[in-house]
């Protein structure tokens, strides 16, 4: 790669600004929740202020203003964030994502109900689904638009710019493939560490595509797959985690007429 000259480097550091943002959004957000972590199934979580949507929807904005910008004026190879030579193969790119999403989810699935576990991660996605919806109304649009960005921009951001861009730049993809994880996990942290194994996972998967001859088009397609699938889950999600909220207030009550 060439030297970066002054509005490259500018514009390299506002993505690392922006990586950070994220970062600190999510971890700020998961420490005002910590106090329900030990009652998780008997109280829901309050619902985040509105800070967080502010800045979930204008980091997205801000990195779409940024990446056009930097295309017209350094005129980057896309090649250096993964965007591989494909031609007219990209829809395959995208598809082979999606079922590579629906691949990795199915055998999620099988993992946790082996476990035993498959309950509590519903009701833990539940919770962190809702915990993100913001209190006023009127900011609902802000949250939907930033939802529909995200598979995009993050994908972009983590792994394009992140993972592929710097790891390349420096010759060290491990030690950036590592680094793009932390990140990534930070800025889900508000999720809850349950949610965040299943991202680890999702994170991997979306490497190996990142890294393979359809790039980060495949990515995408896996992402956006990512992101919609778990809308159409809410409802079970909820009744999973009123009847298992049911059934731990129902095994608490003998305990506390013990103890009286």
């Amino acid at each position: 790669m060439n030297d970066f000259s002054f509005t490259e480097t500018l514009l390299v550091a506002s993505f690392v600004f922006l990586i950070v943002g994220a970062m600190w959004n999510g971890v700020a957000t998961a420490w005002k929740m910590r106090d329900n972590s030990d009652d998780w199934l008997l109280k829901l979580p309050s619902r985040t202020s509105n800070q967080f949507v502010d800045g979930l929807f204008s980091g997205q904005w801000l990195l779409v203003a940024l990446s056009g910008y930097y295309v017209v004026v350094a005129q980057p190879d896309p090649r250096d964030f993964g965007f591989q030579p494909l031609g007219y193969y990209w829809p395959l790119a995208f598809i082979a994502g999606c079922l590579s999403y629906a691949i990795f989810v199915a055998i999620f699935e099988w993992i946790i109900r082996r476990l035993g576990a498959s309950d509590e991660m519903t009701a833990a996605a539940y919770i962190g689904a809702r915990s993100i919806w913001p209190r006023d109304k009127d900011k609902v649009w802000r949250l939907r638009v930033a939802l529909a960005l995200n598979p995009f921009t993050e994908e972009l951001l983590y792994r394009g710019f992140l993972v592929y861009f710097l790891g390349n730049l420096f010759d060290a993809r491990l030690s950036f493939v590592a680094l793009g994880l932390i990140a990534c996990l930070a800025a889900h942290a508000y999720q809850g560490t349950r949610i965040l194994w299943f991202h680890a996972g999702f994170y991997c998967l979306n490497i190996v595509l990142l890294f393979s001859p359809f790039g980060i088009v495949a990515a995408f397609g896996a992402h956006l797959i990512g992101d919609f699938y778990p809308l159409t889950l809410i409802r079970r999600q909820r009744d999973t985690y009123r009847a298992m909220r049911r059934k731990r207030r129902a095994l608490q009550k003998p305990r506390s007429e013990d103890t009286a």
